[in-house]
């Protein structure tokens, strides 16, 4: 048999060699297969035992001496599927700690942690995570139609938020697809809009803080978001957004704004959306 190939099925090398040797001596007694692999009898008992517990051997004790016949490969794929249960386990351990680790590893280093997400779940867990967190969230969203997202999951979100008594803050574009009944519709989802023109931000690329965490999200060509983990970097960026947003109310037409608006958005008094489900879906992050 091939060696690196079983080795690479998940065996040690020793038993790789042990398996293979079993298969060709088919049966085979522990002294005889330690001459013949070049390993002590001692260790050979152990491998034989280990081949067993992977049930690719089995031990007949119906002689007067002790043999191991070999058992069909097809057992790497019971072998596979128990690892691969491991590691889902692992990885649900893995998330679950992580935060804490992440903020006792901040704590005492001072190092900010970064956490990468792909593709449209990857930046629902992005927003799903500033909601769990139970913190204030400031956004700076951008003039730019995020048709990738879903609108309904989206807005469960944001209702969990609310639900949740979690403050937002937000500078959003005047554009039609902004909600033109803010001044009902906010207050009801217990945010704060400070308003911006179209043209000031058009690159698509979303930033939030809450807590100790800065989320900036791409929706370019490709959805990609990173989570910064860092009470300094959190704490700059909802500095430079105040600063931002009193620059852009001292604006001497801000209280004309908006001239754009005319979303109806969700309130107790607002039943139907009177958009396309395409235009709906554009707004699946609009605050």
């Amino acid at each position: 048999m091939n060696i690196p190939q079983l080795v690479e099925l998940g065996l040690t090398e020793a038993q790789a060699k042990a398996y293979s040797a079993v298969v060709e001596l088919n049966p085979v007694t522990p002294p005889n297969l330690a001459l013949y692999i070049k390993e002590t009898r001692t260790n050979c008992y152990k491998i034989l035992e280990q081949l067993e517990l992977l049930n690719l051997a089995e031990r007949d004790e119906t002689g007067k001496k002790i043999r191991y016949w070999a058992k069909s490969p097809t057992a790497f794929a019971d072998i596979t599927k128990s690892e691969l249960a491991k590691a889902e386990q692992k990885q649900k351990h893995l998330q679950h700690a992580m935060p804490s680790l992440l903020e006792e590893y901040v704590k005492h280093t001072g190092q900010p942690s970064v956490k990468y997400y792909q593709g449209v779940e990857g930046l629902r867990t992005i927003y799903l995570s500033q909601v769990t967190q139970k913190q204030d969230i400031y956004i700076i969203r951008p003039n730019y139609n995020l048709d990738a997202l879903d609108f309904d999951q989206l807005s469960d979100i944001r209702r969990m938020a609310r639900d949740a008594k979690i403050k937002r803050y937000a500078i959003t574009p005047d554009r039609p697809l902004a909600p033109k009944n803010y001044q009902i519709s906010d207050p009801f989802m217990l945010l704060t809009r400070t308003w911006m023109k179209e043209a000031d931000y058009s690159a698509p690329v979303e930033w939030n803080v809450y807590g100790d965490s800065v989320a900036i999200m791409s929706f370019g060509k490709e959805l990609v978001g990173i989570i910064i983990e860092s009470p300094q970097v959190a704490e700059s960026l909802r500095q430079l957004y105040r600063l931002l947003d009193e620059g852009l109310r001292r604006r001497p037409d801000y209280d004309n704004l908006p001239k754009h608006a005319k979303f109806i958005a969700d309130t107790p008094t607002s039943k139907a959306h009177p958009l396309s489900k395409k235009q709906r879906d554009s707004l699946a992050v609009m605050p």
